[in-house]
């Protein structure tokens, strides 16, 4: 089975965040943790987000592939999914690398994500982000 992660593979969050907040692009996975605010995202932003550079290749290359998110399945994210035509089955869970079997393939922005489920048997490949351009 081939996996693709939302936010920051297929959805541009962190552009959606930046244009809202004024944040500036992390340079590394997890920068946006040393500010201290409640990172419930609002519909809003996710409402405005972009879908992902590559994303529709992507599903195009991997027509039967699922959405893998740790993010809450809420009404906003659903609605950015069909408003964008994106027609693929969705999990949310805590831990990606539960839902790994040996072989099965994973596309995650998150070098921790892939790590684990690599460690599982499975393939990940590490979607490339500024945020994860320094892991090796």
């Amino acid at each position: 089975m081939t996996y693709l992660d939302m936010d920051g593979v297929l959805a541009d969050l962190v552009g959606a965040v930046i244009r809202h907040t004024g944040l500036p692009m992390p340079t590394y996975y997890g920068e946006w943790a040393k500010y201290d605010f409640d990172w419930v995202i609002p519909d809003e932003i996710i409402l405005n987000m972009e879908v992902g550079v590559g994303a529709r290749e992507l599903i195009a290359q991997y027509p039967d592939a699922c959405i893998l998110t740790a993010a809450p399945l809420s009404s906003a994210r659903l609605r950015w999914l069909s408003d964008n035509g994106i027609h693929l089955g969705i999990l949310s869970v805590v831990d990606k690398y539960v839902m790994c079997t040996p072989g099965d393939l994973l596309i995650d922005d998150c070098p921790e994500n892939c790590r684990l489920w690599e460690s599982r048997g499975g393939w990940a490949i590490l979607w490339d982000q500024p945020w994860n351009r320094s892991v090796k």
